[in-house]
């Protein structure tokens, strides 16, 4: 495991199909360009969570309830470009110092294109996974990275989607 920089898809490709590789897993993930960092320099990402419903009665009804209040998870170290270090690239430490999505200080800016970008994903997903099924439901967690384009505006990138996220006491009041 780790982090292998390769400057295009087809070398991603082509190196996973070496004999010795055939049998790993990958991760493949575009870089994302000019990543806003914390405060102290760390990549980060915003963790949204979403419910879908799929409520009792004859109309297969979806529902999709999007949570205003998603944490921050950042790296252990800062990021570095030169650096193919886990510790600066990935981020996966779950950081309350920097606060609530709510009270961020991009969140009017940013959150209205969360929204956006979690519901078509999980109505895409909805409909393979929830239609076959009534009166049922699923959490799910998407986790992206913020990046500013070139006129300043900035531009969520979705990194994963999980189903049935690992919750932790400060998600409670998200459950309840």
């Amino acid at each position: 495991t780790g982090v292998f920089p390769m400057p295009s898809l087809n070398a991603c490709l082509q190196y996973a199909q070496k004999p010795d590789n055939l049998k790993k897993q990958y991760v493949v993930q575009t870089h994302v360009p000019n990543a806003l960092l914390t405060n102290d320099g760390k990549k980060f990402t915003v963790r949204v969570y979403a419910l879908i419903s799929s409520p009792p009665g004859p109309d297969r009804k979806l529902d999709i309830f999007v949570y205003k209040n998603g944490y921050f998870a950042t790296a252990k170290e800062k990021w570095n470009a030169n650096s193919i270090s886990l510790e600066s690239q990935i981020s996966t430490d779950r950081d309350l110092s920097i606060g609530r999505l709510v009270d961020w200080q991009h969140y009017d800016s940013v959150f209205p294109k969360l929204y956006k970008a979690t519901g078509r994903v999980l109505y895409t997903a909805a409909t393979e996974f929830v239609v076959q099924r009534k009166r049922t439901f699923e959490l799910f967690g998407l986790d992206f990275m913020i990046s500013k384009d070139d006129s300043g505006d900035l531009v969520p990138y979705l990194l994963e989607v999980n189903s049935g996220p690992v919750t932790k006491e400060e998600d409670f009041p998200m459950l309840r």
